[in-house]
C-alpha cells in the first residue's frame, strides 16, 4: 500500500491530489501539508514512498523543500514530483531536475502525465501496490487474449493431428485395397 505527502499551500489543489490517488490506488495512504515546513517534517516522521510537492508557495517555496529534502539523509531517496501552474514549464522541469527532484508536471494541464511517472516511480523504489481498476482490466483483457491465442493454437494442433490422423487412415486403406 503506497503513502503519498501532498504539500501545497492551496486546500483545493491538496484535495484535487488526494482525490486522483484514492481513484488511481486502492487504499492509498495519503499525508498532506499547507506550508513547505511542516511537509518537510511529515516527511521525516511519515517516510511516505513519494512526494507531490508545489512549486510556488510561499517562503519557504517548494523547490527549496525540494532542496532540503534531497541533501537530508532520512529524506534524499524519495522520489518527488515538483508541480506547477505558474511557473514556466521548461524552467519548472529546469530547477526540478537541477534540485534533484524527478519529474515536474505544468498542472493540470500535464495531469496525464502525472499517473505513469508516479506508477513508474513506485515500481523503481520497489513499492508494493494495488493496480488501479483500469490497469486490472487491461491485465485481464491481457490474460484473456493470451488464454485466446492458447485455445485458438491448441485446436489447430487438434486440426492437425486430425488431418494427420485422416491421412495415416488414407494409406492405411490405400495398402489394404493393394493387397
Amino acid at each position: 500500500m503506497p503513502t503519498f505527502l501532498i504539500i501545497d499551500d492551496r486546500r483545493e489543489q491538496l484535495h484535487f491530489f488526494a482525490d486522483f490517488l484514492k481513484k488511481k490506488f486502492r487504499n492509498p495512504i495519503i499525508f498532506s501539508a499547507l506550508q513547505g515546513e511542516e511537509g518537510f517534517k511529515i516527511a521525516l516522521r511519515e517516510q511516505p514512498d513519494l512526494i507531490l510537492l508545489d512549486a510556488a508557495m510561499p517562503e519557504p517555496n517548494g523547490i527549496d523543500i525540494l532542496k532540503r529534502l534531497k541533501e537530508t539523509p532520512e529524506t534524499k531517496e524519495i522520489p518527488v514530483i515538483v508541480f506547477s501552474s505558474v511557473i514556466d514549464k521548461n524552467q519548472g522541469k529546469f530547477s526540478t531536475l537541477l534540485s534533484g527532484g524527478d519529474y515536474f508536471i505544468a498542472s493540470p494541464e500535464d495531469i496525464k502525465e502525472l499517473f505513469p511517472q508516479i506508477i513508474s516511480l513506485l515500481r523503481r523504489r520497489g513499492v508494493s501496490f494495488f493496480l488501479p481498476e483500469e490497469e486490472k482490466s487491461l491485465e485481464v483483457s491481457t490474460v484473456e487474449r493470451l488464454i485466446e491465442e492458447e485455445v485458438r493454437a491448441s485446436l489447430k494442433r487438434e486440426d492437425a493431428l486430425k488431418d494427420s490422423l485422416k491421412t495415416i487412415h488414407s494409406s492405411h486403406e490405400e495398402l489394404k485395397n493393394q493387397k
